[in-house]
């Protein structure tokens, strides 16, 4: 039986197509394509919300950094973290509130 969990059936014509995920388990192949395409969606979510929180956390550290050089630092490093701060949030589409 250890054999059978181990050895997950491989191919049954569902992940044969190139691009398309194997099963994982021996429950995957048992269920069909739609567990396998279940737990791809589900990795796909995690990603994206892990991507959400790095943006997230770039744009805070740079809204931190502007707000602590304009009050303290000479104009010539305000200009400097301008270019870092807009540097930062371009990728994330929020280059124009710099």
């Amino acid at each position: 039986m250890r054999f059978l969990a181990q050895e997950a059936p491989r191919g049954r014509g569902f992940a044969e197509m190139p691009g398309e995920p194997a099963p994982q388990s021996l429950f995957e192949a048992r269920q069909g394509p739609q567990a396998v395409m279940t737990r791809r969606i589900g990795l796909d979510q995690q990603a994206e919300a892990a991507l959400g929180r790095l943006r997230l956390s770039r744009l805070m550290a740079a809204i931190q950094e502007m707000a602590t050089l304009s009050r303290w630092a000479p104009p010539e490093a305000r200009a400097e973290a301008q270019g870092a701060a807009k540097f930062v949030l371009r990728p994330l589409g929020l280059d124009k509130i710099v």
